[in-house]
């Protein structure tokens, strides 16, 4: 029932982006040379995306360039100070609320959009609409992928792009840097400096290990009895566990130590930077949080299973990063796992964890 009411959805979002296509229909007489990025993922996809952000003078010799996102993740950005502008929606608005739709598209269709690169990685209906239905002349994305993301007319979708982008290519660091190059071939200057958009401030809490352990469906968590046997281990660290107010309550059998710091809802999602940067060791799963650590100087592990293997993690030719898994015949089953538990995240042990952070930071006292 739950997939049909889905597939209905889908078709009725298909109704709305022609119409869209019709009100709001491709200018041909203008040439604005404005140019808008589009990404309505989560925010591991839009630190992938920051690369835009870190790069932006590539972007000079448009009139005007933007970056649409979610308005939930308005703060993750809010040092960035280039010469992209931040659109924000409410995706929550967009994809059941119709009058809300239309009045966005009309908003995007009056910046005089010229081209689009729809960046998200999984694109339902309702988010082609962002970059169809706008008047654009250009429209561009990644290919599809996904095999548990279905929509209906898909095909025919798909078509409305003028072509899709890095075709050959599954990873999403892959896919963003190839975009870079392809705007950088254009560029006759590549010698510039890098937009530093994620600041960090000193913090006392330098002897630190963090760990964020929960995702948001709460399938690939790292257990508790993992985490209290971690924190008997190190009794001279602090451990910091980042969780938000409604995991909190996954934490009512924590191990009550004096080295203990709980982490929920009191950091703004730009600030989390610097506790990532400030601690030693950074201990997380295949989410957004291990995303942002990635770009930071700490040394991080990453529990990030075969669910999505390869689709964003691990990151291509990142040294820094220890991936731990167990091995899976159902490797990128987009985490519908058909086991009766999550092998490949459950069979990492504590063991193998307090190992792994015993090796860093013995290398890090002897680099």
């Amino acid at each position: 029932m739950k997939g049909f009411l889905i597939y209905i959805k889908s078709v009725i979002d298909f109704i709305i982006l022609i119409i869209f296509k019709l009100l709001n229909p491709i200018r041909t007489n203008t040439i604005e040379n404005n140019l808008l990025f589009i990404n309505t993922g989560q925010i591991g996809d839009l630190v992938v995306s920051s690369t835009l952000l870190e790069n932006d003078k590539l972007f000079n010799h448009y009139n005007k360039v933007y970056f649409l996102i979610d308005e939930k993740f308005k703060e993750l950005f809010s040092d960035y100070s280039g010469i992209i502008e931040l659109l924000f929606v409410n995706l929550d608005l967009y994809k059941y609320n119709y009058i809300y739709r239309f009045n966005f598209n009309k908003k995007l269709y009056k910046q005089n959009i010229e081209i689009v690169y729809n960046l998200t990685s999984v694109r339902p209906t309702w988010n082609d609409t962002l970059s169809l239905g706008i008047g654009a002349k250009k429209k561009y994305c990644y290919p599809n992928r996904w095999k548990t993301h279905k929509k209906a007319f898909a095909k025919y979708t798909n078509n409305l792009y003028s072509n899709f982008i890095a075709s050959n290519l599954f990873n999403e660091y892959e896919r963003i840097d190839y975009l870079i190059e392809k705007f950088n071939n254009h560029y006759e200057n590549s010698s510039f400096r890098k937009n530093r958009i994620f600041k960090s401030i000193k913090d006392i809490n330098e002897h630190s290990i963090t760990i964020a352990p929960f995702s948001s469906d709460g399938n690939r968590d790292i257990g508790i009895k993992k985490i209290n046997k971690i924190i008997l281990s190190f009794p001279n660290f602090l451990i910091q566990i980042i969780c938000s107010e409604k995991q909190l309550q996954k934490l009512d059998r924590l191990s009550k130590q004096d080295n203990v710091r709980i982490i929920a809802g009191k950091k703004k999602l730009n600030e989390l930077f610097s506790v990532l940067n400030n601690s030693k060791i950074f201990i997380g799963i295949d989410s957004g949080l291990t995303h942002i650590a990635l770009k930071t100087k700490t040394k991080v592990i990453a529990l990030i299973g075969q669910g999505n293997y390869g689709r964003y993690l691990p990151k291509p030719n990142d040294n820094k990063t220890i991936y731990l898994f167990d091995r899976c015949e159902y490797v990128g089953c987009e985490w519908y796992c058909v086991k009766e538990k999550v092998f490949c995240i459950e069979n990492i042990t504590a063991k193998k964890i307090i190992y792994e952070i015993e090796n860093a930071l013995k290398n890090h006292e002897n680099p």
